[in-house]
């Protein structure tokens, strides 16, 4: 047996539970709806399409236009807020965000780069608003003043520069350098009445103020050596304590380093004269004496007088004596010991006969490659020779007897048969054999005699 209401197979007696269920006494009728009832509602709910996705569909042309509209008015907005931002970064917002050097740096990208960056935002809302239509001419119109203003910001690049304060003071400063001090000492008294009666503290403060701005001058090579220390002067380091003397000995300790490396790269070049020109205009340049000035004069001097001693004794041994007259001559003004280069001068007029040879000392001393540098294949054949004239050797060789009879030192006495290695010395014999062997490595068969 099967329950009436719900299909359930029963027990004979048994009564169904979906009518105790629904809270009615057994022989009343149920409430709940047969399976195919609620089955055809079940099935006629799906085929009805949901309300709120038609609506959403009839009403997406409007949200689609009303978004475009909104778009193009966003873009004009931005636009007008970019040149409003350009002017209070060039004029209100300039001084407070340029109080220090760190902000004073990243004030440029402030001024140009944000300015740029909405009006590209701006230009591409413009471009996408004008899907729509019915708003293209506030779309254009968005478009014209992106551009525009964008532009006119990347135009004031190069038109209206943007200078920092310390390229601005430097500027001041080489239009009339004898307002110089003047201007530093203004400074110094601004500095102290806006930051407080304190005259200690004050004084402090000022100078770490002024030692920035002499720093980012010198950084920027606005200022070279003598400049900085004649500012560096006119804030009193002595007066001070603590940090602000210690910054100060420091950053002079940075330029004297720097002026020490830069003169040392000419000295390692043997480039002497226009190390020592600069070191001459610098003292003129610096106020008073500067100790390490003096100290660096007289080591350059030193070593410029020991290099003119060398390159001119290079000189005479390579016969050219007018050369090393001309090089005396020339840096007698530029030394402070002139009477060092006179005696140079001196030794390279009187050598007579010295400049007859083309290697003076070959017979006292053992050459080297570097001493044979700059000679020709002949002069290289003629200084092997030469070891032997100077013991009277005699010349098979028309070419060279007639070279060394024009010699005053030479005397020839001794034929080519009769004459010995063995009268030559060890430095010579050595001598003869690196002659020799550059003379043959320059030309197979070394220098063509009587040719």
């Amino acid at each position: 047996m099967f329950c009436k209401y719900c299909g359930r197979k029963l027990q004979e007696g048994e009564v169904c539970s979906c009518r105790q269920q629904n809270g009615q006494a057994p022989g009343q009728p149920s409430l709940m709806q047969a399976p195919d009832q609620t089955a055809q509602k079940e099935e006629g709910s799906r085929s009805i399409p949901p309300v709120h996705a038609a609506q959403s569909a009839a009403a997406s042309p409007e949200q689609h236009n009303a978004g475009k509209k909104g778009l193009a008015y966003l873009s004009l907005g931005i636009s007008i807020l970019l040149l409003l931002i350009y002017i209070l970064l060039r004029t209100v917002l300039r001084d407070p965000l340029t109080d220090s050097l760190l902000l004073e740096e990243i004030y440029p990208y402030l001024l140009y780069v944000i300015p740029v960056f909405l009006g590209i935002i701006a230009l591409l809302l413009s471009v996408f608003s004008l899907q729509d239509k019915g708003i293209w001419t506030i779309s254009i119109a968005g478009i014209l003043f992106s551009v525009l203003f964008t532009a006119g910001t990347l135009g004031s690049l190069f038109v209206f520069p943007y200078e920092p304060y310390a390229i601005q003071a430097s500027n001041e400063r080489e239009e009339d350098p004898e307002d110089e001090d003047e201007e530093y000492e203004e400074e110094k008294e601004d500095m102290d009445k806006e930051q407080g009666e304190d005259g200690t503290d004050n004084d402090e403060q000022a100078s770490d103020s002024l030692l920035s701005v002499i720093k980012a001058d010198y950084k920027k090579k606005e200022m070279d050596y003598a400049e900085a220390k004649n500012a560096l002067a006119d804030l009193d380091a002595e007066e001070l304590e603590g940090e602000a003397a210690d910054d100060i000995l420091e950053f002079q300790s940075t330029i004297e380093k720097d002026l020490g490396d830069k003169l040392a790269k000419f000295a390692s070049d043997s480039d002497f004269k226009p190390l020592i020109e600069e070191l001459t205009a610098l003292k003129k340049a610096v106020d008073g004496d500067d100790e390490f000035l003096e100290e660096l004069v007289e080591k350059y001097d030193a070593e410029y007088i020991f290099y003119l001693d060398s390159e001119s004794e290079k000189l005479v041994k390579a016969g050219k004596k007018d050369e090393a007259v001309k090089l005396l001559e020339e840096s007698e003004s530029l030394v402070n010991d002139k009477n060092a280069v006179l005696d140079l001068l001196l030794e390279v007029q009187n050598t007579a006969g010295k400049d007859e040879y083309i290697i003076p000392d070959s017979n006292s001393r053992y050459l080297s490659d570097a001493d044979l540098s700059g000679l020709n294949i002949q002069q290289i054949n003629y200084a092997k020779n030469e070891i032997y004239a100077r013991h009277g050797r005699r010349f098979q060789s028309a070419e060279l007897q007639t070279y060394f009879n024009s010699k005053s030192w030479y005397n020839g006495t001794v034929d080519p048969a009769a004459f010995r290695e063995s009268m030559l010395n060890d430095f010579e014999k050595r001598n003869v054999e690196l002659l020799s062997k550059k003379e043959f490595s320059m030309e197979s068969g070394g220098y063509k005699l009587d040719q």
